[in-house]
């Protein structure tokens, strides 16, 4: 490979809510190889109503794992419980 030869620089945007999203602002900064002083990345800059949607989006999943994780323990409860109930005597007609 020469030493005239283009490198390839990634752009990598916000991860929020399980999406790759834009900064709010559109602005960008460079991340640096400390060892050549080369760009080896550009990344999102993210300013407040990034952080916002992102602890917003955060509380949303965070409250619907909550319930799920409810409901899952409930019906652990209720199978466990069941194991632990007494032979059904007779028969079932």
């Amino acid at each position: 490979m020469s030493s005239s030869a283009k490198k390839v620089v990634r752009a990598y945007q916000n991860y929020i809510n399980g999406q790759w999203v834009k900064s709010s602002s559109g602005e960008m900064f460079p991340v640096y190889d400390p060892s050549t002083e080369e760009v080896i990345a550009h990344v999102a800059s993210g300013k407040a109503a990034d952080v916002d949607s992102a602890v917003k989006a955060a509380l949303e999943t965070k409250a619907g794992f909550r319930q799920s994780r409810r409901d899952a323990n409930r019906v652990v409860l209720e199978i466990s419980r069941a194991a632990w109930l007494p032979p059904a005597k007779g028969t079932l007609k």
